[in-house]
């Protein structure tokens, strides 16, 4: 028997009804309908304008497109590594590694039909790739997260092999930072690759489990920020670890969906607009403030609920996943190893053919040599050590037949000359230093009576450099008039 109900909706367009349609309680028309135009009482559900904003948020493109959106984020990451103090091509090497990672991860989704993938940096963090759920299997998921991590640890060996075979240091360079970054990212913490495979792959089976292994991650996350004096990493972790109790929600309220609407699809583009209101009404459980509303909030817990519902990776792909994730961090983390030289190998060591002594991170090699300079050749007495990833170490010993006026300093050495030579007396000594991070190149002179020290660090890192700089100790006086 029809009636009138004076609060119906149209599921197509949102659109209230006037209150002389006639409809069904079981909400179908009594005459033809065009498709999809089914009403819908008010009391049935959420009003339909609502879900439209949410999914539309889903669905929609963004407003900014994607190659404005990554040349404006990347733009902004690097003025927050220069603010940071880091030089540009250091920069440049770090954005390089990421760009690879991130795009690994974009071409990967890409290839599993994801839509509206948009890859950003973040400034003083790092990049990330995000894209609407896609309703693929939760194995391609797992391969999208090792995409990003994988080609960077490969191409880094590659490099790695060529710089250590053709003494390039810029491959040397470019192999540490993609072998560390990307070790670091396979690493199980808070929100890392690492740390969403394993949790994929093992511990999204059960509610318990997984809430348990965020409040881990999360945590560890917290100790290794702390301990590396990386702040934001450090309150990131915090972040992941306060989301505990939220994603206990969601997935209480996931599994309460797949058992009510087991014909639930996947994917977005397969909801139809009872599945779309169906979706909405739970998100809004999942929320942890009832009254938020708000669409792009509503519009993230439904693509929550959506990857919720996927049932998790066979304990088959599982173990593959795993496969790769281990090897892959196994060698990231041998080819880190072989580019970093160890804290311990750092000494202060004494200088077999000068009077001197400094911090090196290998025993020092004795030598000698001369040089041209505009008054002709001079010769120098060196000691120095050169280690692979830590650049070379180099002090040299210059004598003069009397101590050197400020002019006649400038004349023989004349980078002293520099407006950016900062200058100094120092217990009695004249000093200069001049820096050059674009180059990896610093260079320290000090001058002790007729005799004048040169010290050279070139290709390591800026603070393995500024180290070595203010280590020299002179054991012995000069002679005056050596």
């Amino acid at each position: 028997m029809p009636q009138s109900h004076p609060y119906s909706w149209c599921t197509a367009c949102g659109a209230a009804l006037p209150p002389e349609v006639t409809v069904h309680l079981d909400n179908a028309f009594t005459k033809p309908t065009p498709p999809m135009m089914v009403f819908l009482r008010e009391d049935t559900g959420p009003p339909i304008g609502q879900v439209h904003e949410a999914v539309a948020a889903l669905l929609e493109p963004p407003p900014v497109g994607r190659a404005a959106l990554l040349a404006t984020t990347m733009l902004l990451f690097a003025g927050a590594q220069v603010i940071g103090g880091a030089s540009l091509s250091a920069i440049a090497i770090v954005v390089a590694v990421m760009f690879v990672h991130e795009s690994g991860h974009y071409l990967a989704m890409r290839a599993f039909g994801y839509r509206n993938v948009r890859m950003f940096f973040i400034p003083f963090f790092g990049a990330a790739v995000s894209s609407p759920s896609s309703g693929s299997a939760s194995w391609k998921e797992g391969v999208v997260l090792l995409a990003g991590p994988v080609p960077g640890i490969v191409a880094g060996v590659v490099l790695l092999a060529s710089g250590l075979a053709g003494r390039e240091r810029w491959l040397y360079d470019v192999a540490s930072v993609a072998l560390a970054l990307n070790f670091f990212n396979l690493l199980p913490l808070g929100p890392l690759d690492g740390s969403r495979l394993l949790r994929l792959a093992l511990f999204t089976r059960t509610r318990w489990l997984e809430v348990a292994f965020l409040a881990v991650s999360g945590a560890a996350l917290v100790v290794v920020g702390l301990w590396l004096q990386a702040w934001l990493l450090a309150w990131v972790g915090v972040l992941a670890a306060g989301t505990v109790r939220y994603r206990y929600r969601q997935r209480a309220v996931a599994e309460r969906l797949r058992r009510d609407h087991p014909e639930l699809p996947r994917d977005l583009g397969d909801l139809t607009p009872e599945h779309q209101r169906v979706l909405y009404a739970y998100a809004l459980e999942a929320l942890p403030d009832p009254a938020i509303k708000a669409a792009d909030a509503v519009a993230g817990a439904m693509r929550t609920l959506l990857v919720d519902i996927t049932p998790p990776p066979s304990w088959l792909s599982s173990a593959a996943l795993l496969l790769v994730w281990g090897v892959a961090t196994v060698t990231a983390l041998v080819g880190a190893s072989i580019t970093a030289t160890p804290e311990e190998s750092w000494a202060d060591r004494a200088c077999a053919n000068m009077p001197v002594s400094a911090r090196f991170p290998a025993e020092p090699a004795a030598g000698s040599g001369q040089s041209d300079t505009p008054q002709g050749q001079r010769r120098y007495d060196s000691c120095g050590a050169d280690v692979t990833g830590a650049g070379s170490y180099d002090v040299f010993r210059y004598t003069f037949d009397r101590p050197l006026s400020r002019e006649e300093r400038e004349a023989r050495f004349p980078v002293l000359g520099r407006p950016d030579a900062v200058d100094q007396m120092d217990g009695g000594r004249y000093t200069a230093r001049l820096e050059f991070p674009e180059e990896q190149l610093w260079m320290r002179f000090v001058f002790d009576g007729p005799t004048a020290y040169q010290l050279v660090a070139r290709g390591g890192p800026q603070l393995d450099a500024r180290r070595f700089m203010q280590s020299l100790r002179i054991l012995e006086p000069a002679a005056p008039g050596r």
